[in-house]
């Protein structure tokens, strides 16, 4: 992640984010390298989801205030981003 991804408006003209979701955005990209993961044996290893210990720490050495509403929001991009990591 490159994090001058954090510092710009992700919601400027022609990215597809609404503004009401740029919170939760700037919320997942400030943990979306925490993964937790399962070796899948030869096939090597399978996304579970993001590993909440690590991305309550994240959060919080990044300044997010987490309130429920924002976390159920980023837990929808996490759903969204494992499937996809299935995909491929």
């Amino acid at each position: 992640m490159d994090p001058g991804q954090l510092n710009r408006d992700p919601s400027g003209p022609g990215s597809g984010v609404w503004p009401q979701n740029v919170p939760a955005l700037r919320a997942f990209l400030a943990v979306c390298n925490q993964w937790r993961t399962v070796s899948a044996g030869l096939a090597g290893f399978r996304v579970v989801g993001l590993d909440y210990t690590a991305a309550r720490a994240g959060l919080r050495m990044s300044g997010i205030k987490v309130t429920p509403q924002l976390w159920a929001e980023v837990q929808v991009i996490e759903g969204a981003a494992v499937a996809a990591m299935r995909e491929s």
